[in-house]
């Protein structure tokens, strides 16, 4: 491989120049930054309350917490010992406006025993669940139920085939089992009717996997593109369709045709020539129209796509570097306003597109 790219035959790659500055729509957009009031927390996700308060989760630290952006005030919780040891990391955050709670799991940082976390946001009080069979990146339904996926030998509890699992918030018991095959998902998705539940690939690039569970049915439907995609996190958009950021390089949408009988496919949307030497994404996050959010891992840049009309448009964040791992769609603002939590920068974000 050294002499490949160094030997006496090799042949430097094109160096990538920066483009042009953004002209017409990609110029037409407020961006504003809120530092947090600790350093070092690591931001991982943000999760947006019907009150206009933005929770948040923290990758290497006790803490989780809101911004009020109306008043920039933060407000934080500090999360209990979990099984004896520390917790050091919360990973994803969902808040559940029906129920008055918010949820925060953990992840690879944490050692030892895992827990889920239930936070009430009328009194403060933090419930936890340990041993949990919820990590990582799951889903909420409109029930208040959670989704999640687990594979053999990548469990707390023993399980002889893999499945999907629904989450009993009340009794801290799984609800129902699916059986499906035995392919990891880092992400769980539920649409805004709870009818479907998709998953994404394995972590990083490389694959090409997804599926998706019609609840009503209980039918598990799989697709394998033909080019590997790498999909990562994501969500549902108005029409049924699952997206994912393609830690491969596109867009990744799972299309829906479950209703004509044709079961699912994978469509990919490559964006245009980026602006950075490496365009991959975390994760895709659909607006009420229908256009869809992501933003540049390895770049400072957030794209928007509309699958109707093809139509990219490519923002430029005020930092000349910036990596976001989930994003919040705020569907009350017309258009929608787009929410991250910088995990380069430590500031949570806003993305105001003025058309």
């Amino acid at each position: 491989w050294l002499a490949s790219v160094r030997g006496p035959d090799s042949e430097d790659m094109p160096v990538r120049m920066w483009s042009k500055r953004p002209t017409g729509s990609a110029t037409r957009v407020v961006v504003t930054e809120y530092e947090a009031n600790r350093r070092l927390l690591n931001l991982h996700d943000v999760c947006g309350a019907a009150d206009g308060k933005i929770w948040y989760s923290s990758h290497h630290a006790p803490w989780v917490g809101y911004l009020d952006p109306k008043t920039g005030i933060i407000k934080e919780y500090r999360l209990p010992d979990v099984a004896g040891r520390p917790t050091i990391d919360t990973h994803a955050c969902l808040v559940d406006d029906n129920n008055g709670v918010v949820w925060f799991t953990q992840g690879p940082p944490q050692t030892g025993t895992w827990a889920l976390f239930r936070l009430t946001v009328a009194t403060g009080e933090i419930r936890s669940y340990v041993p949990t069979p919820i990590a990582v990146n799951f889903g909420l339904a409109p029930d208040g139920f959670l989704w999640y996926s687990r594979n053999v030998g990548n469990s707390a509890n023993e399980i002889d085939t893999p499945e999907i699992v629904r989450f009993n918030p009340n009794t801290g018991e799984i609800a129902n089992v699916y059986p499906r095959s035995n392919f990891y998902s880092y992400q769980h998705a539920v649409s805004e009717d709870g009818r479907f539940v998709a998953g994404s690939g394995p972590i990083g690039p490389g694959f090409k996997s997804a599926w998706m569970l019609d609840v009503e049915e209980e039918k598990v439907y799989e697709t394998t593109a033909t080019q590997d995609h790498g999909a990562g996190r994501g969500g549902f958009d108005k029409y049924g369709d699952a997206w994912f950021g393609g830690r491969g390089g596109p867009l990744v949408q799972i299309v829906n045709e479950i209703d004509e009988g044709k079961g699912i496919h994978t469509r990919l949307h490559w964006p245009p020539t980026p602006l950075f030497p490496y365009t991959d994404f975390y994760t895709a996050s659909p607006d009420k129209n229908g256009e869809v959010w992501g933003g540049v891992m390895h770049g400072r840049g957030f794209v928007r796509f509309n699958p109707k009309t093809e139509r990219w448009i490519v923002y430029e964040n005020p930092e000349p570097t910036s990596l976001n791992r989930y994003q919040w769609i705020d569907n009350s603002t017309t258009p929608p306003s787009v929410w991250y939590a910088d995990f380069q920068t430590q500031m949570f974000v806003r993305i105001q597109p003025l058309e």
